[in-house]
């Protein structure tokens, strides 16, 4: 009787501490994930109505215009400083495009522009960023060349109602 009891609380002891082991490891996960950046807000801005092809991931969005004329595109930079999220949007480095920085939502926020030359010819490009602790949006307005006088209006409406929401339950 004295050797199934001891048996048993040998098991019982086994079990115990494989829990607890399976416990720490739980946390480690939890931990690993916590130090991953949260997304605090989401980009707003107002798309020009005749917008043609959309694609979404999950960190950008294009917009882009059935003629070719222009495209839109926002991003978001999760664990990106500033420098990196620019060169990102642009293929430049930040200081060779001396960008224009300010503040805006307690946020450092940054104006750019670059020339792009992409599929349907040369791109005159806008770029709007704000930094926010460990994580950067932006917005890009690029107008084909030939298009640009007809399309400021557009690049206008973006970049002035460039926003962000904040999402309370992130």
């Amino acid at each position: 009787m004295k050797r199934c009891a001891v048996c048993l609380l040998l098991c019982l002891l086994t079990l115990v501490s494989g829990c607890s082991r399976a416990a720490q490891e739980v946390f480690t996960v939890q931990d690993t994930a916590a130090e991953l950046p949260q997304l605090r807000y989401t980009i707003c801005f107002e798309p020009p109505a005749e917008v043609g092809h959309r694609l979404s991931t999950e960190d950008m969005t294009l917009y882009e215009a059935a003629d070719g004329s222009y495209t839109i595109t926002t991003q978001v930079f999760p664990g990106k400083t500033a420098a990196e999220a620019i060169r990102s949007m642009t293929g430049s480095d930040a200081e060779k495009l001396d960008p224009i920085q300010t503040r805006r939502m307690d946020m450092t926020e940054y104006r750019f522009s670059w020339c792009s030359e992409q599929e349907h010819g040369i791109y005159l490009c806008t770029g709007d960023l704000l930094e926010d602790r460990d994580c950067c949006y932006g917005i890009a307005v690029c107008l084909r060349e030939d298009a640009a006088p007809s399309c400021r209006e557009i690049e206008q409406t973006a970049l002035e109602t460039f926003s962000l929401f904040y999402d309370e339950g992130f």
